[in-house]
């Protein structure tokens, strides 16, 4: 008995002696920061915490039991800030105050393209926010990029494209005649088949060449993150695409947009909506068509819910929204018509467990409160906060690199 006592009791070489299922489990359960410490216990554990396989597993586990919710706020000060929101919604966390200086080396603020503001820094007016995918962020300012994770604090910066790269790829292509170009579009997305993060540039046209009829076109250039390089394409696009509303959003390797006019003309002469959707694996866009009720509606984004994708609408008067859902077939069909106990504004996201958040006007001109709505029971709660610009998507930490 005092042999075997002795025995297991004798201490473990660094954790060497644990068969590496059972650590990769007791790991996967750990949060970020946890994982973060025991990665310099030792080099088996770095290893494993290192590992591609772990890392997936590990965001699998938080994405089931660990999902938050990020808020964008802008106010009129110039410094944008993110906020967790973690379930039951009951408090926010202390914000993250944002500026883009603490991503850029000294040697940025040497380019003429960087506006420098009174007090030195960066000016975060023009700070933009283009994705979350995988626990990685994706923001931007002026023509630099910034993938980062807020839970690792791991980024890494890219520069865009140059500045005229539309009439570039136009001129290379043979089109040299006036060309219209919509404002650009923006995704951050994964490749899930190379496992490879990109970023997406994209801008819509209406190209006239000389001994062609009028085409519409769309150009784009797209980064790969692995290769750290830029890819520029021309090809043809099916309609002319004019109002996009709504950040987008990613699920399963596809980007998608709610377009307010895009497709074939209806008989009063107006386009009918549509959503349109980018392919990170093969690098295409495609259209997508919406039944025509979807024209009578104020505001609409499209949005994945629990692996659905899904376009919510509001009217105009405020009190009442629709629920639309994707069939696997690309048909729609209406899962809800929404009564709503008070006036809302835009939607702008769905929770994780069904519920709808809308972007409300405040008492204050220009600045508008956060209000999610449960769809089945019409119950409503405000957030507590405000801002001039805002935007949300759900969160889950993560280990990816940035790099």
């Amino acid at each position: 008995m005092a042999t075997d006592s002795t025995r297991s009791s004798k201490p473990l070489n660094n954790g060497e002696r644990l068969p590496s299922e059972l650590k990769e489990e007791i790991f996967s359960r750990l949060t970020v920061k946890d994982i973060l410490r025991s990665r310099c216990v030792c080099k088996p554990w770095k290893t494993l915490i290192d590992s591609h396989g772990f890392k997936k597993k590990h965001f699998e586990a938080e994405k089931r039991s660990h999902s938050s919710l990020f808020i964008w706020r802008k106010s009129f000060s110039f410094e944008p800030t993110l906020h967790f929101f973690f379930p039951p919604f009951h408090n926010v966390s202390p914000s993250l105050a944002l500026n883009l200086g603490q991503f850029l080396d000294d040697s940025v603020f040497d380019s003429s393209d960087v506006m420098i503001s009174s007090s030195g820094g960066v000016d975060n007016l023009d700070f933009k926010k283009f994705g979350v995918v995988n626990g990685l962020v994706c923001l931007g300012w002026n023509y630099f990029h910034v993938v980062w994770n807020p839970s690792t604090k791991e980024f890494r910066r890219f520069d865009g494209p140059k500045k005229n790269w539309g009439f570039d790829l136009l001129d290379n292509c043979g089109i040299s005649d006036d060309v219209l170009l919509s404002d650009q579009i923006c995704a951050f997305g994964l490749d899930p088949i190379s496992q490879d993060f990109k970023f997406l540039i994209a801008h819509f046209t209406l190209s006239v060449t000389k001994n062609e009829k009028s085409k519409n076109k769309v150009l784009f250039q797209i980064y790969s993150m692995r290769n750290n390089g830029w890819r520029g394409v021309v090809c043809d696009f099916p309609f002319v695409n004019k109002v996009i509303t709504g950040d987008g959003f990613m699920d399963d390797g596809k980007f998608y947009w709610f377009v307010k006019e895009c497709g074939e003309k209806m008989e009063n002469g107006s386009l009918n909506p549509a959503v349109i959707c980018f392919d990170f694996c093969n690098e295409v866009f495609k259209v997508i068509s919406l039944p025509v009720e979807l024209t009578r509606g104020e505001d609409a984004i499209a949005v994945a819910n629990r692996g659905v994708v899904e376009i919510i609408m509001s009217f105009d008067d405020g009190l009442r929204s629709q629920v639309w859902v994707m069939e696997n077939g690309g048909s729609w069909s209406r899962t809800l018509n929404v009564n709503f106990p008070c006036e809302v504004g835009r939607p702008i996201g769905v929770l994780k467990d069904g519920d709808i958040m809308f972007e409300n006007p405040s008492k204050v001109d220009g600045v508008k409160e956060l209000v999610f709505i449960n769809p089945a029971t019409g119950l409503s709660k405000k957030l507590g906060f405000n801002g001039t610009e805002l935007w949300m998507f759900n969160y889950v930490q993560s280990l990816f690199s940035a790099k």
